[in-house]
């Protein structure tokens, strides 16, 4: 094609051979050492820009592949129903998903960086319960009552020293309504099957009731009268004291904690079956 001449130097970065420097020339006169000593120092810089923009496309190429991931796991946290929050080895927060958002009535944008106990008071006071975790009831922003369970999990650096903290939080609302609901209705359906017992129950006492009453009647200057009351009151009392078992054993009563007599408890235990 014309071309009298040919040099070819290598473009070298450290050991690393990156490409080449290919120069033609058509003329007559051999390339010169000058013209080679040039070359070399053009092919050595060459080099240098070369590495240095393979280093910028690599470390933008990770970072867009960071942008990413980083896109991904946030849609990840705020599509889950649950609260995420993780908190900076001084507490303060360093991740706020949308569920968080929603329960606290504070924007992500305004509780990233702040301390926890500032911007999710109740969490913060339960970060060491551990992996068991624990139930908080807490006040939404529209005044509704939610319950969560909130489970807490250390973080930590590559060298393994303590980085803070991560606590998720499971809306157990509806769960706990309806385990509630469940065992009304289990009692519901327990006390189904005492009525029919309970029928036969009350027709003693009241058979006795309805018999000293007949008796009084049909002879009401009897010297056994007072006895005859007595039963009769004895009798109606124990009718009163099974309804007041039936009543209490089907109606919802809010849970409380309170001092008990255990004696009372079996005696009424007994006098219900």
């Amino acid at each position: 094609q014309g071309y009298r001449s040919l040099l070819v130097l290598p473009l070298v970065y450290g050991k690393e051979v990156l490409g080449t420097l290919f120069l033609r020339a058509s003329r007559e006169v051999p390339f010169t050492a000058s013209e080679m000593r040039f070359c070399r120092i053009a092919a050595a810089s060459s080099a240098n820009a070369l590495k240095n923009a393979l280093l910028f496309r690599d470390a933008a190429q990770e970072a867009a592949r960071h942008r990413t991931t980083s896109e991904k796991l946030r849609r990840v946290l705020d599509g889950t129903p649950d609260v995420i929050v993780a908190t900076d080895g001084a507490g303060r927060v360093t991740e706020f998903n949308r569920a968080a958002e929603d329960l606290t009535g504070c924007f992500a944008k305004e509780a990233l960086g702040q301390p926890l106990e500032k911007v999710f008071p109740a969490a913060a006071s339960h970060v060491e319960a551990g992996r068991k975790g624990r139930e908080l009831v807490l006040t939404r922003p529209d005044g509704g009552a939610c319950e969560i369970h909130l489970v807490s999990a250390p973080l930590t650096d590559v060298s393994g020293e303590a980085a803070g903290s991560v606590l998720l939080g499971t809306d157990v609302t509806d769960l706990r309504r309806a385990e509630k609901s469940l065992a009304q209705a289990e009692r519901l359906s327990s006390l189904g099957e005492v009525v029919a017992g309970v029928a036969h129950e009350l027709n003693n006492p009241l058979s006795a009731v309805l018999g000293y009453a007949q008796l009084l009647q049909a002879d009401p200057g009897r010297d056994d009268l007072e006895r005859d009351l007595s039963r009769i009151v004895e009798s109606a009392r124990r009718c009163q004291r099974i309804v007041v078992n039936l009543l209490s054993f089907a109606r919802k009563h809010p849970a409380k904690k309170m001092p008990q007599d255990l004696n009372v408890c079996v005696r009424k235990i007994i006098d219900l079956k």
